[in-house]
């Protein structure tokens, strides 16, 4: 891990209290970068995100930019970390029938669109790379769109359309920008969209995520049916890695709802699309859960809600790596995301390093300490039950390492998930995979893990040149 990105998850995380109104508590996530994307955990991104014409405004001086240069030091030569692929790659059974292969042919896109440089569509002509001999393609994977979203890149991540044969693969790039780290991945607001204003009361999602798919697919929705219809595709993909994942994820609920008309019948192209055999399916990467059943009053309301989550789960599949943080955020922050915390401030008393550096480590020590001992502003009893009901609605595939075998898991505390048979699964729940201290560096560890599965390459077929991928630290 470097010490810039130390700095970054601890100092400039910390310059959110004096941004926000005092009446405003900060969430615990801010501290340690730990948000709906966090993808920055395994990218050294030593300069901000900014669009392709705009430069980055010089920062303002401040203690947290000081400390991080003194933090940061003089730059150390980085072994070179070789590549480490996922040894046994999931079944079509395990990610709810997506092929094997399209699932690695979607863990490469949401690994390529954190290219920082060419920001447009020519950072995915190494998709041509990705050997089709044996599948069903005739020909590499193309991306036909590339939205960076400039001169708003800081706000709004990247979005990508690639043809793979008969399949549309939509992608969005994960957390990179201060935006991503401090506003939007920790963000706690719930919403609603039109797409399923009949269960709109009761299905309830992540709002960050929500307004990046509804930007995309209104912006980019004409082009994206004549790219359906010109290369006769028959099934979407929607992906992405960390924050990416998370928008992916809320892009499924948005598809399910416009195409199914029981929801709404009101006709339009998708539906006729639907009618005609389209099919969409969600395979992320690392993605928190974005997803709140809020049950009410009204029992029929609430069975279709039910009925229109588990329409929606049935399609979609999230990887959870070892015992990264981010798919454990939010629904299960309050015990796994906390055992991390306390295993960080455990471990930092012992990383001081040169006298500054040690001065601005005990300082935010002290603030997080605080904010524990304190029950986290009173957390408990106001956010911490909010998060709870986050969920993946859909199957989570653990590897609890490179060479370990996937294992299913079912995020199904509230009792709400059904199999097509319309039983409870007999998966075993996600709470059931425990978080593991690291001694020697738990953020560094957090990164890998967390970024291991795209970029190591993991499940994807190589690694991004300029996404640097720092060595696990040992325990």
């Amino acid at each position: 891990m470097t010490t810039t990105r130390r700095m970054q998850m601890i100092g400039t995380r910390m310059t959110m209290p004096s941004s926000s109104s005092s009446s405003s508590p900060v969430s615990p996530l801010l501290f340690f970068g730990i948000g709906r994307g966090g993808g920055s955990v395994a990218i050294n991104n030593d300069d901000e995100d900014y669009g392709t014409t705009t430069p980055p405004p010089k920062s303002p001086t401040t203690i947290f930019g000081s400390l991080k240069k003194w933090w940061k030091g003089k730059p150390k030569d980085k072994p070179e970390v070789p590549n480490e692929f996922i040894k046994i790659h999931p079944t079509a059974e395990q990610t709810n029938g997506i092929d094997p292969f399209f699932v690695r042919v979607c863990a490469q896109v949401a690994a390529d669109v954190y290219h920082k440089e060419p920001r447009d569509i020519s950072q995915f002509d190494d998709l041509a790379l990705i050997p089709i001999e044996g599948t069903v393609l005739k020909e590499p994977p193309k991306a036909v769109i590339y939205d960076s979203n400039a001169p708003f890149t800081v706000t709004n991540p990247p979005f990508v359309a690639v043809v793979a044969g008969d399949k549309l693969i939509l992608g969005w790039r994960g957390s990179q920008s201060v935006m991503d780290k401090i506003i939007r991945d920790p963000s706690l607001y719930m919403g609603s969209s039109s797409c399923w204003k009949n269960v709109a009361k009761v299905v309830k999602v992540h709002a960050g995520s929500l307004a990046e798919v509804e930007n995309s697919l209104v912006v980019h929705e004409a082009e994206l049916l004549k790219i359906i219809d010109d290369n006769k595709i028959k099934e979407i993909l929607l992906t992405g890695h960390s924050l990416g994942a998370a928008i992916a994820q809320v892009a499924q609920l948005w598809f399910q709802g416009t195409m199914d008309e029981e929801i709404d019948p009101t006709p339009n192209k998708w539906k006729k699309l639907a009618k005609e055999g389209l099919t969409v399916k969600c395979m992320t990467f690392e993605g928190m859960s974005t997803t709140v059943y809020a049950k009410s009053d009204d029992k029929e309301l609430n069975q279709k809600g039910i009925d229109f989550i588990n329409k929606c789960g049935a399609n979609m599949c999230t990887t959870a790596f070892s015992v990264d943080i981010v798919p454990m955020c939010f629904g299960h922050f309050p015990d796994f995301v906390m055992d991390f915390i306390k295993n960080v401030v455990d471990t930092l008393p012992n990383k001081a390093g040169n006298f500054i550096e040690h001065k601005g480590e005990v300082w935010a020590l002290g603030i997080v300490k605080r904010l524990i001992d304190n029950k986290l502003h009173d957390f408990e009893n106001t956010y911490f039950p909010i998060l709870r009901k986050y969920q993946h609605i859909g199957k989570v595939l653990h590897y609890a390492s490179p060479n370990a075998e996937p294992k299913v898991y079912i995020d199904n505390k509230n009792g709400i998930l059904v199999d097509k048979e319309g039983n409870k699964p007999s998966l075993p729940e996600m709470s059931e995979i425990k978080y593991e201290p690291n001694k020697k560096d738990p953020i560094a560890a957090m990164m890998w893990n967390h970024g291991f599965i795209t970029c190591g390459p993991g499940l994807a077929f190589y690694r991004v040149k300029n996404i640097p991928f720092d060595p696990y630290p040992s325990k």
